[in-house]
């Protein structure tokens, strides 16, 4: 029975390392730059894992962004050595939807039109006179992005380009008697998801691609799933398909090709376009300011949606909250020079 047992224990462990791929934990740019909604939301989701005290932090502290964003950058850095890293991250874009915890970088605030200050908001004006609130606004770049008199109540729509912990920022500025209750604004529709958890030192990463009438919910997905082990190596564990009505066949792929930045030599005034897929802004970024600088927006059939543009500048910003979900082409010019591709907005 032992010579059998040996005998069979020597036929299975050549396969035990089936799919394991060496890897680091270094977190390229590229990856942050495009992900770092996505790691601020995990993280929040880490704290709530392994530090609850610490969400009462506005500024997301950096020792959970570093835990998610390194095991998160091991999988991204098989893509040449495990195909379906590279289907998750240059292929199908996957991005965390989760509502869970989900980071918009907005916030709708109830407002006590009793109190003083709130009258300023009323009329649109950031600077109130409550040194309490106008020092969160400033601390946070925070700005007022609309008041709403609605026949329930008045609220006001702060946003910001800087990704806090939404949450804890609430509560903090509902300390203030001017704000009686608050809650992220909430995006409806979206799709793709992150999911992981740890135990031991090994990370078990789930990567849902989401498709399908996702207006109220996907009607399917595709998950890959990840082990990330103590020493960075990773693992690819397989997929699973999933359907309401049954699986249906993968769509056309949305191609984000973020590696492309890393190991294509990058060409000369090159622009940078982050982050993709965009929820309400996206960035433009040049190597340096140009004469003019000039960014269009087209849907797939080539209808021009937006353009934009500025004299000397090296960045354009543009607002894509008004965009419906789906796939759109852009071209980013200077010195009649143009670079082209596709992002996805969310």
């Amino acid at each position: 029975m032992n010579r059998f047992l040996l005998f069979a224990i020597g036929l299975i462990l050549p396969f035990l390392n089936c799919g394991q791929a060496t890897s680091t934990c270094n977190v390229p740019p590229i990856l942050y730059d495009n992900y770092e909604l996505d790691i601020k939301q995990m993280a929040i989701a880490r704290m709530h894992q392994v530090a609850p005290g610490d969400l009462v932090h506005i500024r997301i502290p950096q020792v959970h962004i570093d835990d998610v964003s390194g095991r998160l950058a091991a999988v991204f850095n098989t893509i040449q050595s495990i195909p379906e890293s590279d289907s998750v991250f240059n292929i199908y874009c996957v991005h965390d939807a989760n509502d869970s915890y989900q980071l918009t970088g907005r916030v709708l605030l109830r407002v006590d039109t009793n109190v003083a200050w709130t009258q300023a908001w009323r009329n649109l004006i950031i600077t109130t006179g409550n040194t309490f609130i106008d020092d969160l606004m400033t601390r946070y770049n925070l700005i007022l992005e609309d008041y709403y008199d609605w026949s329930f109540g008045h609220y006001a729509l702060l946003s910001s380009d800087s990704i806090w912990n939404d949450y804890a920022l609430i509560d903090s500025m509902i300390m203030d008697s001017g704000l009686i209750s608050g809650s992220i604004d909430n995006l409806i529709g979206g799709a793709g998801k992150i999911e992981f958890s740890e135990n031991a030192g090994i990370w078990i990463f789930d990567f849902y691609f989401e498709f399908n009438d996702c207006f109220d919910g996907c009607d399917n997905y595709r998950k890959w799933s990840f082990r990330v082990n103590p020493d960075c190596s990773v693992n690819y564990l397989g997929f699973n398909d999933w359907g309401v009505f049954g699986t249906s066949p993968l769509p056309p792929s949305i191609n984000c090709n973020l590696t492309t930045a890393i190991s294509g030599k990058p060409e000369k005034n090159r622009v940078r376009v982050f982050p993709i897929p965009v929820l309400d802004q996206l960035t433009f970024q040049w190597d340096q300011p140009y004469e003019e600088v000039v960014v269009e927006i087209f849907d797939v059939s080539g209808k021009l949606l937006v353009r934009t543009e500025r004299d000397y500048a090296d960045m354009i910003r543009v607002f894509a909250k008004d965009l419906s979900s789906g796939v759109y082409l852009y071209g980013a010019i200077h010195e009649k020079k143009i670079s082209t591709g596709k992002f996805l907005k969310q």
